[in-house]
């Protein structure tokens, strides 16, 4: 990784310590809470009704994503006020992005909202990202560099945006969103601990045990709950937030921010440009995704789930850690991470009812 040891303040509590606490209360929060959230959607009558294009069964109260959502951003609120350790604060920007990524997806949720009303606050939200990171270091390729400001400005916030809908085309099984989170978010928070910016570490930290904790209900049997579109387009904001943050205090590199994602970016891109090869609507629901094919063809949700887990941990994670290892090769390293589930996902039949 590319992760200079700082350190912390001689005689303050270890920036580890530190983050595991804000992981470890995060999760037991959201834990209680999304039972509490769940007990009043279902007498609300707040549910997910399945249809021919689900991908599950009966009714589920959907959105329990705005408990890992409203934890985070109270989380990163304190955080840019105090800052843990002396380590620095977080900008005011992420906060502002990540409530209106969060509130246009509850909003979806429950009345419904115009695709660009959608589009229009990703883009905002991204946006706010690169102007809170930004100027951004150069990009390499090759032996190519681009480093033009405004490029890379607009690049970050096509990122940020993609990521808010791959993530949320994603959300279609039980497990498989918030698990490929906690993957991904405990990464970055690993790295940002490792090159000593105790509050990026700890605000990743925050996100990835809220996502832990809804992740127990929404895998349980008896008493599931969806997160909602509230709840993946923030996890999906969080992802590229932090990873435009790594990339920007060099705690990674662009590459390998791009290669440990690398399974949702595959099918959900693959899916994508089959889909529109085809001139289908993009917008409407489907079950085209790789993922959606194999649990139907597993009739499991837990298993696929446990394979794209599987996948980003003894796949997409080592070859992120070797891009950072190996900067020359960090561009190839990342297209095997994403070309290599995206040919498997070809093969499952990506973009193709």
């Amino acid at each position: 990784m590319h992760c200079a040891a700082l350190g912390y303040p001689r005689g303050a509590m270890d920036g580890g310590t530190i983050a595991a606490t804000w992981f470890a209360g995060s999760a037991v929060a959201s834990l209680a809470c999304t039972g509490a959230v769940r007990a009043a959607l279902v007498r609300l009558a707040v549910l997910d009704h399945a249809n021919e294009r689900s991908s599950h069964v009966g009714s589920v109260p959907r959105g329990g994503g705005a408990v890992f959502a409203a934890l985070s951003i109270a989380g990163w609120a304190w955080l840019g006020v105090s800052g843990p350790a002396g380590a620095g604060s977080l900008p005011w920007q992420l906060m502002v992005a990540g409530t209106g990524v969060a509130a246009v997806g509850i909003v979806d949720d429950a009345r419904g909202l115009p695709a660009s009303v959608r589009l229009a606050v990703h883009l905002a939200s991204g946006a706010m990202v690169a102007w809170a990171w930004g100027p951004l270091p150069v990009l390499e390729i090759g032996g190519m560099t681009a480093s033009a400001p405004l490029a890379l400005a607009v690049l970050a916030v096509l990122a940020v945006a993609w990521s808010i809908n791959l993530t949320n085309f994603m959300d279609g099984i039980d497990g498989i969103a918030a698990s490929h989170s906690v993957v991904v978010l405990g990464f970055l928070g690993a790295a940002f601990h490792l090159s000593g910016d105790g509050a990026l570490a700890a605000a990743a930290a925050v996100t990835c045990g809220g996502a832990l904790g809804f992740l127990a209900w929404n895998l349980s049997r008896r008493w599931r709950i969806f997160m909602g579109d509230g709840g993946s387009g923030f996890l999906g904001f969080a992802i590229a937030a932090f990873s435009v943050a790594a990339w920007s205090t060099e705690a990674l590199g662009p590459w390998q921010c791009l290669a440990v994602s690398g399974t949702f970016v595959a099918d959900a891109t693959v899916t994508l440009a089959r889909r529109g090869i085809r001139r289908e609507a993009l917008a409407q629901a489907h079950r085209s995704h790789a993922y959606q094919h194999l649990s139907r063809r597993w009739a499991s949700h837990r298993s696929v789930a446990a394979l794209f887990v599987a996948v980003d941990l003894l796949w997409c994670v080592p070859l992120a850690v070797a891009a950072g290892a190996w900067p020359p090769w960090a561009p190839v390293l990342a297209a095997l991470a994403v070309g290599v589930p995206a040919l498997a996902a070809w093969r499952l039949g990506a973009g193709q009812d």
